[in-house]
């Protein structure tokens, strides 16, 4: 018996220490391999298939980072910035994108977005992004 306590007191302090990020990405490919991307380096993932049900998430959780997605059916990636940026100004924000131009980069910039990464991304850089972001 004492060694299922020992377990069960030490399990919520990992998952309490783990970095959170979620993910706004309508693609289902995207956000499954980005799931497992950053599940198999020990954070805590949670995805939207829509900016409002991201927002939604952001309102009502704690996240460390997001990854937005700039094209999304029901509104602006820029728009689903600004709003994140206004609920949580201190979460770290990048942009993932396929159709990034030189103005949406820019504006990212001036928005405070971390890091502007273009699909289709390789993990590594996509992980090393998000820590040097949220550190």
């Amino acid at each position: 018996m004492p060694r299922f306590k020992k377990l069960a007191n030490k399990q919520p302090q990992n998952v309490l220490n783990r970095r959170r990020i979620l993910i706004i990405d309508d693609d289902p490919l995207v956000r499954a391999s980005t799931i497992r991307i950053f599940n198999r380096g020990g954070y805590y993932v949670q995805a939207a298939a829509s900016a409002n049900e991201g927002l939604e998430r952001t309102m009502c959780d704690y996240f460390d980072c997001a990854l937005i997605d700039l094209k999304l059916p029901d509104m602006d990636g820029m728009e689903i910035v600004r709003n994140v940026r206004e609920l949580r100004q201190n979460m770290a924000v990048l942009i993932i994108t396929g159709y990034g131009t030189a103005e949406t980069s820019a504006e990212a910039k001036r928005l405070g977005v971390a890091d502007y990464i273009h699909k289709p991304f390789e993990p590594e850089k996509l992980v090393s992004a998000v820590e040097h972001a949220i550190r």
